[in-house]
């Protein structure tokens, strides 16, 4: 108990900060000083660099992940990883905490199948006086069985989760080995936390074990002819059967918290760390880096979709994209635009290094919105200093639907060792998080009030113990160096090389299996011109078409150019068949009202209505914008109708003014002839020598008839007035073969 109580005033005196404090427990294989992978280790995540609290206020630890079972390779490579960290701290005068954590609920493998020789090398290794400067933890988050119960009675203390058991050592064993039995006994008995009856039938599924509270008060573990002694001399007050005959020990959290061989009951290795008074648990510096051999460049351009991620995830599942020691290289530049589905490729590529990859991330321009998850999936994550994360995005996100998805955002971060409520807060504009400190420990993490209260009244701590700060402004997002500084992103990049390079890849990236013609086409819809160029293009030729229809080539460019508009439309996902059909129609409509009903104006209002709409909803997720990000869209989409609209009349213009004088089009256009040449060829005969000329009306004249002139009839005109029959006429203007004349008697007159 001495020595107990004396490690546990090292441990609270002795450790001192070296890096940032964290917040949540994820496997981490980056190293922040130098940005390369190393394996195994776990670490929690960056959680606050803003106000990093002075070395002597917090504490720091580390946490080991021991692999069940145990083998020849994991064990030698903890063990060099031991003495790495003890030749770091053999001078500092104080012993270091390490947790060893065994176990996962959530993963197969309880210790069955653990060679003695490998577990045992470990456990003398945790033993040894090389290691003396580090203080072992064992922490036992699910079952542990069979020889690798050897490693955790090695160790100074044991915490536990709700699901944690520990016995049955002799699973792997054929028959009960005394010598086997004897090295446990003697490995447990340097600690003295185990008892030797205890250890022994673990082993031994021929001895009966029971705890008994003795006279004295006093409770031991008894089993074998002790037990038998003890019952038969009257000293036992209370028993408590632990094993029959024919079973091993295998004792449940409960039971190892009753007799107090666990020292504590958590949830969790941060609160693992809490009971420790340890503010961070960094990761180890690891003596072996992870080999990676090959890279699959994933590009993330535009909004995500339903489609786009299938595609993606059908490509990812090749067998080319699943080589052992390849990394994916997941470059972002979107603005979000599906949660749900943005969450589960997030998922996805989470779990990618327990699968012996590398999913490395980088953000070169934005992750807005949804799109951040993907981003805080990848392992490391860099990004560019002016990078924006987070934010107002293309799904316009309510809390409801942020709610809905938390604990999968929450296991996203675990992962990840990002912080969780960072994250949460950055899709969620109405969450308010603020930054705590632990006023034990100085560790600094963000959380809500909400979720500080909960996790006070559940571990029944002091309401005093969290010291609330300033609140985080995360509604605009965060820029790429505040998110390197936070702890959502590992490190600043410039470019891809930088990526590589930090991840130790030396040949050149390979895209992602995808059919080239689709990358083309994907490429070219990023470019921010190429779509307002293209309806530029389409409508002017369009109305180049309509103005003169069976031109043929201005009608195929336009189709050509409205086809690749909307293609890249579709696989960047703005596009859907609605607003293809709108835009059909527009064009339907349109041509009715030029070639089928001219002048009703119903069919080309109608037509251009739905023309420009097909345009705007093709070029955006959304219908009516309600965020900043989608504000800028909308004005951007309205821009490229203007400009498109500005290409119809560009088109009138252009047949009218160019090509007339093009010698390849000239002779589909006549000229325009001299208007007196014109006036000449349209009149039939000329009768401009009866100007003076006097006759007689052979019809009434009101105002048009017939009058005898000379020898001839002519139809005539009166100057308006009326003209009997037989009146005399006389003829005063001649226009082409048009005669007007007026009564002879009221010229005279």
């Amino acid at each position: 108990m001495l020595r107990l109580l004396c490690g546990w005033m090292l441990v609270t005196v002795g450790l001192v900060i070296v890096g940032p404090v964290t917040v949540d427990l994820v496997t981490v294989d980056l190293v922040k000083a130098d940005l390369g992978l190393r394996v195994s280790g776990k670490a929690f995540a960056q959680d606050a660099a803003a106000e990093e609290p002075a070395a002597s206020e917090a504490k720091r630890g580390y946490l080991i992940e021991v692999p069940l079972p145990i083998t020849a390779d994991s064990s030698q490579a903890i063990v060099a990883t031991l003495k790495s960290l003890a030749e770091k701290t053999s001078g500092a005068g104080r012993r270091q905490a390490v947790i060893l954590q065994f176990g996962d609920p959530d993963r197969p493998g309880d210790g069955q199948g653990t060679e003695l020789e490998n577990s045992q090398r470990l456990a003398r290794a945790i033993g040894s006086p090389e290691l003396r400067s580090l203080r072992m933890v064992a922490f036992l988050r699910g079952p542990v069985r069979g020889h690798a119960v050897l490693t955790v009675l090695a160790c100074d203390q044991v915490i536990v989760t709700s699901d944690a058991q520990l016995g049955d050592a002799g699973l792997d064993e054929p028959a009960f080995d005394e010598t086997v039995a004897v090295m446990y006994e003697s490995i447990a008995g340097r600690r003295g936390i185990f008892p030797k009856p205890l250890v022994r039938a673990m082993l031994d599924p021929d001895m009966e074990l029971a705890r008994v509270t003795q006279v004295d008060g006093s409770e031991v573990f008894v089993g074998g002819q002790q037990l038998a002694e003890i019952r038969d001399q009257g000293q036992n007050l209370q028993e408590e059967q632990i094993s029959t005959v024919g079973q091993t020990v295998l004792l449940g959290s409960d039971q190892l918290r009753a007799a107090r061989l666990a020292s504590h009951r958590v949830a969790s290795a941060r609160q693992a760390a809490d009971v420790l008074d340890i503010a961070e648990l960094a990761e180890p510096e690891a003596v072996k880096q992870v080999s990676v051999e090959s890279g699959t460049l994933i590009e993330l351009n535009g909004n995500m979709t339903g489609a786009k991620i299938r595609r993606l995830e059908a490509n990812l599942a090749a067998p080319q994209s699943q080589e052992a020691g390849g990394a994916w290289v997941v470059a972002i530049d979107s603005p979000g635009g599906s949660l749900n589905d943005s969450m589960r490729l997030a998922s996805t590529l989470s779990i990618v290094p327990n699968e012996g990859r590398v999913a490395a991330g980088w953000v070169g321009n934005e992750a807005l919105g949804d799109a951040v998850l993907v981003a805080a999936a990848c392992r490391p994550l860099l990004v560019s200093a002016e990078a924006r994360l987070g934010g107002p995005g293309a799904q316009n996100l309510s809390s409801d639907q942020v709610r809905q998805l938390r604990e999968a955002i929450q296991q996203v971060a675990g992962d990840a060792g990002r912080p969780a409520a960072l994250l949460e807060g950055l899709l969620d504009s109405q969450l308010v998080v603020y930054r705590y400190t632990d006023t034990k420990t100085g560790r600094v993490r963000y959380a809500t009030e909400r979720q500080i209260e909960w996790e006070v009244q559940q571990e029944q701590a002091p309401s005093e113990r969290w010291s609330q700060g300033a609140r985080m402004d995360l509604a605009d997002g965060l820029s790429g160096a505040e998110a390197v500084e936070l702890g959502l992103a590992d490190g600043l990049a410039d470019s891809l090389e930088d990526v590589k390079a930090a991840i130790g890849l030396q040949q050149p990236l390979k895209r992602v299996s995808d059919r080239p013609v689709i990358r083309a086409v994907e490429w070219l819809g990023n470019r921010p011109f190429l779509p307002m160029l293209l309806l530029l293009i389409a409508f002017m030729t369009f109305s180049m078409e309509i103005s003169a229809p069976g031109l043929g080539v201005p009608g195929f460019i336009s189709m050509l150019c409205f086809g690749l508009f909307f293609w890249m439309s579709f696989l960047a996902g703005t596009a859907e068949w609605l607003e293809v059909l709108a835009f059909t129609l527009g064009v339907i409509f349109i041509l009715i009202e030029i070639f089928v009903v001219p002048g009703a104006g119903v069919f080309g209002l109608g037509g251009l209505l739905l023309l420009v709409g097909g345009v705007v909803l093709t070029s955006q997720t959304f219908v009516i914008p309600q965020n900043p990000y989608q504000y800028a869209k909308t004005t951007e989409t309205l821009w490229t109708v203007i400009v498109a609209c500005g290409g119809l009349l560009g088109g009138f213009l252009l047949l009218r003014l160019l090509l007339p004088n093009t010698k390849l089009f000239g002779y589909l256009h006549l000229a325009t002839p001299d208007a007196e040449i014109v006036e000449q060829r349209e009149q039939l005969v000329d009768y401009h020598h009866l100007l003076g000329a006097v006759g007689t009306a052979i019809t009434p004249l009101r105002p048009a008839g017939k009058a005898r002139i000379g020898d001839e009839v002519f139809a005539v005109v009166s100057d308006g007035t009326a003209i009997g029959d037989g009146e005399a006429i006389r003829v005063f203007e001649v226009h082409g073969n048009r005669i007007v004349v007026e009564s002879a008697a009221e010229s005279e007159g």
